[in-house]
């Protein structure tokens, strides 16, 4: 006599099995998680990166034209001419309402000949990196500065301390533009601003850019464009020489003779 012998199927999985199985996939998740969001900032880099290229080429369009660069504003502060009142026109021009034609902006440039009502100041993209706070898509933000020294204020009249290429001591060395975080409340930018410091940034020699001069949301440093067209990445700990330049590597010289 012959016994049939039934083997009995498991259904499902055991918990030690489930276990086993969500610990995998959250291990897996664990390691994509970062390489999406590198990913998506070397994306957001490369844009804030064209958008300095842009920038610097707007600059340079004006300067062939002009033979110097674009003043901070285009008037002493307090001289006049930055309107206010109820329909809060401006009419005195910034560096960056200066370039707004060279930056594919021919319609907010017309409007800035007249003056610009509020209504009439849309978000460029071009002015706002990518990485700086998420709500700017819609806001009339800046989030880049020029160098004080080459986008300068005029002191008495509109075409006093008016600054020409060859007044760079190195243009491979000097900033031209850079970025600086938007995000602080007690210091908005808004590209139609007629505050200088809020236009340009100062350096402090043998200070470094970490300390506020130059800021970014991009982890370890910032980008910059300097005077001859290149946009490099610099870190925080880099500084300035007394003559505005970078110092990108070593021991600072201030210029003083201090290391």
């Amino acid at each position: 006599m012959f016994t049939q012998t039934h083997k009995t199927r498991r259904k499902g999985f055991t918990l030690v099995e489930l276990l086993v199985v969500m610990t995998i996939i959250g291990m897996l998740v664990g390691l994509l998680i970062p390489a999406i969001n590198y990913a998506r900032e070397t994306a957001r880099n490369a844009v804030c990166k064209n958008s300095h290229k842009e920038i610097y080429l707007a600059v340079a369009g004006y300067v062939s034209a002009k033979g110097s660069y674009p003043r901070a504003i285009s008037e002493p502060p307090g001289g006049g001419g930055t309107g206010g009142g109820a329909s809060g026109v401006i009419t005195t021009r910034n560096w960056v309402i200066t370039l707004l034609d060279r930056l594919g902006q021919k319609d907010v440039a017309k409007l800035a000949i007249g003056g610009l009502e509020e209504k009439e100041r849309p978000p460029i993209p071009v002015l706002v990196c990518p990485s700086d706070a998420p709500d700017l898509a819609t806001a009339p933000a800046l989030s880049y500065v020029g160098h004080y020294e080459i986008f300068t204020v005029p002191t008495g009249g509109a075409d006093d301390n008016i600054v020409s290429p060859s007044d760079i001591p190195s243009t491979t060395s000097t900033p031209l533009v850079s970025e600086k975080i938007f995000a602080n409340p007690e210091h908005p930018r808004f590209w139609y601003s007629m505050d200088p410091t809020k236009l340009c940034f100062a350096y402090q020699p043998g200070v470094m850019i970490r300390e506020g001069i130059l800021t970014s949301q991009h982890p370890g440093g910032v980008n910059v464009v300097f005077c001859d067209g290149s946009v490099r990445f610099l870190e925080n700990t880099m500084m300035f020489r007394a003559d505005g330049t970078i110092w990108e590597g070593g021991p600072q010289d201030t210029g003083t003779g201090q290391l």
